[in-house]
């Protein structure tokens, strides 16, 4: 597996956006909804009523897992986005403090 620093991930987004057009919100898109077909693909395709709980921190991957946790609540799941810097759990529309 290989693990890029936070430069080099910068570095790597600038490239995508300058050679190929590809702007930070739609690799966010592409990048949570990766994730949400491969929990969906590792439940075999039905993520109904499956719990799932979402930590999101204030960054790039904390957009990723939010279009993760939308994706999975189109398709069923009950989704609840705890937001670590704010100290909030929103779920079903609702926010509260933790």
């Amino acid at each position: 597996m290989k693990v890029v620093t936070v430069a080099e991930m910068v570095a790597v987004e600038k490239r995508a956006e300058h050679e190929y057009g590809l702007a930070s919100p739609t690799l966010m898109e592409h990048a949570g909804r990766s994730v949400a077909e491969a929990i969906q693909a590792r439940l075999e395709g039905d993520v109904g009523g499956l719990s799932v709980l979402v930590l999101a921190g204030p960054g790039n991957n904390g957009g990723d897992g939010r279009v993760a946790a939308r994706y999975l609540a189109e398709w069923g799941a009950n989704v609840a986005i705890y937001d670590w810097k704010r100290g909030q759990i929103e779920a079903d529309g609702q926010t509260a403090p933790v």
